[in-house]
């Protein structure tokens, strides 16, 4: 099996999300970039984002290899801080999700989950749009 790319580990974690039920509801899809109009973000949106690829160490017959990185963003415009605080744990809720939890079809070991509400406090007083990232890591063996 060849080693997985960073496309193939976001469409995985597009799959994990999406065979789960969170509250509030939502269907998560692959984007190249977290790109969207205002009026966009009315409804909830769950986009995964593949990120970044680095060697890590501790070579295999494979060669070296590869920590790959997802981006999850969860982002809407909301009316209120309870809103917002909903969203949050929803952030939350995807990170717990996701930690330590395999890949299926996909030549990948889970590294690391990371998240903080990584909100563009700008973002939010100024537009009303709440953004919260988690980051997971793969090593793509």
């Amino acid at each position: 099996m060849n080693r997985a790319s960073t496309r193939q580990i976001a469409d995985g974690v597009v799959s994990l999300l999406n065979d789960e039920t969170f509250t509030p509801a939502f269907t998560a899809e692959r984007v190249v970039t977290a790109d969207f109009d205002l009026s966009e973000l009315n409804e909830l949106k769950v986009v995964v984002v593949a990120g970044s690829s680095e060697s890590g160490g501790g070579a295999n017959r494979s060669g070296t290899p590869k920590e790959r990185t997802v981006q999850v963003g969860v982002l809407k415009r909301v009316t209120s801080d309870d809103e917002a605080d909903a969203l949050g744990d929803l952030v939350d809720a995807i990170a717990e999700h996701l930690d330590n939890r395999p890949l299926n079809a996909v030549n990948a070991r889970w590294l690391r989950t990371e998240h903080a509400t990584l909100m563009d406090a700008d973002l939010l007083r100024r537009k009303k749009v709440y953004l919260g990232v988690v980051l997971v890591t793969y090593l793509a063996v």
